[in-house]
Parts: structure tokens; C-alpha cells; sequence
């Protein structure tokens, strides 16, 4: 996790915007299938297309990497959620705590 936070100090600020967004985005899809549930079926219908959208975005991105099943892709909110959680951990540790353990070692920055 010691390079999540490393590598977004050197990234772009504008990259790492669309990037957060991108990844909003995709948590929002839930919400909104969620909220639809009382708007009416026209609602769920386009908060589901949105939802599979983001799903098969995601399935092209991550078939470049390997060869992942569909599954992963549809549950590509929780995949989301937990980068979002080792990302964070990642810079609470380099930015807030001064600290990085690696290999079972604490290295103080």
C-alpha cells in the first residue's frame, strides 16, 4: 500500500480528479439504483443501464490486465470500495502518521 499514496503525489492533479470521479461514479450507480427503487420503473431501468455501463467499462479495463470473470466486473463497486480503503490507509500513513511499514518493518518518513 506503501505506493498507492507515493504514486498519486507524483500523479497529476487533474488526473487523479477524473480518476476519483470516475471511481464516484461508479459507487453512485448503487445509490441510484437504490433511490429509483421509488421514482418508478423508467428510473430503475436507467439506473441499472448506467449501473451495466460502468460494468462493462470495467470489464474492458481489467481484461487488459488478466483474465477476469464477468462476476468481478459486476461487482466492480466493492472492488471500488476497497481500493478507496487501501488508498486512504495509504495516505493517512505516508501524509498523516509519517509512517510505512514494509516487509514487517517500520520505516518513519
Amino acid at each position: 500500500s506503501k505506493h498507492f499514496a507515493l504514486g498519486s503525489q507524483v500523479t497529476k492533479k487533474s488526473t487523479l480528479t477524473f480518476v476519483f470521479l470516475w471511481l464516484f461514479g461508479s459507487l453512485t450507480t448503487v445509490l441510484a439504483i437504490i433511490f429509483s427503487i421509488n421514482l418508478g420503473s423508467l428510473y430503475i431501468l436507467l439506473a441499472i443501464t448506467l449501473y451495466f455501463i460502468y460494468a462493462i467499462q470495467f470489464h474492458i479495463f481489467i481484461r487488459r490486465t488478466g483474465n477476469f470473470n464477468i462476476v468481478a466486473s459486476l461487482c466492480h463497486p466493492l472492488l471500488f470500495i476497497c481500493f478507496v480503503v487501501i488508498f486512504f490507509k495509504s495516505w493517512l500513513d505516508i501524509n498523516v502518521f509519517k509512517r510505512i511499514y514494509w516487509k514487517g518493518r517500520r520505516i518513519d518518513l
